[in-house]
């Protein structure tokens, strides 16, 4: 160092910087260096014009505290707002994802009454509850359908009742006429 401005605190920095980077050369392209709580950037330039062997270099030392701190302000800042976005969208997604969510878990608890032949208490919990058709989504679909299955359930189940009353009749009237050919029968 054949000359340096700043005294003891370039110093500071230069002894750093060597600590950082050993081999001087790579610092032409610039080296961010800390250095007592503060940012300097540490670049090489070239002085040509000189003839001799080894080439002087002039050291420029920048301090680049306040770019780095504002970075990093910025990078947190970013961080806070990026966080706060998603908990926004978050929330946000709760409260439209709630009511259908809600609906659709009436209807999945609801369908099971179909199969102890429950058919108007599963048609009362899931009729809708005046919603209009242009706002009509696959939860709506899926209430009209399980109503439609409900109807065409309890019809079978009329009709297998009908047929067992039917049979039960049948077999009532054949049994009777069982009985009564036997009594012929044996009195013959």
């Amino acid at each position: 160092v054949a000359a340096l401005t700043g005294g003891a605190r370039s110093a500071t920095i230069l002894d750093t910087t060597a600590r950082q980077e050993p081999d001087f050369n790579n610092v032409a392209k610039g080296l961010k260096v800390l250095s007592d709580g503060r940012y300097y950037e540490v670049r090489l330039l070239p002085l040509h014009g000189f003839g001799t062997s080894d080439r002087p270099h002039l050291v420029v030392i920048a301090d680049i505290t306040s770019a780095m701190v504002a970075i990093r302000n910025s990078t947190v800042q970013g961080l806070i707002i990026a966080a706060l976005g998603l908990l926004l969208a978050e929330t946000t997604l709760f409260f439209i994802l709630t009511g259908p969510l809600s609906r659709l878990q009436r209807t999945v608890h609801t369908l099971p009454l179909l199969a102890r032949g429950a058919f108007e208490t599963v048609r009362q919990k899931i009729s809708r509850d005046n919603r209009t058709s242009w706002s009509k989504d696959e939860i709506d679909t899926l209430d009209d359908t399980a109503i439609a299955l409900s109807h065409q359930l309890e019809e079978l189940e009329n009709r297998v009742t009908e047929k067992t009353q039917s049979l039960s009749r049948r077999m009532y009237d054949l049994g009777k006429d069982r009985d009564f050919i036997k009594n012929l029968l044996d009195t013959a």
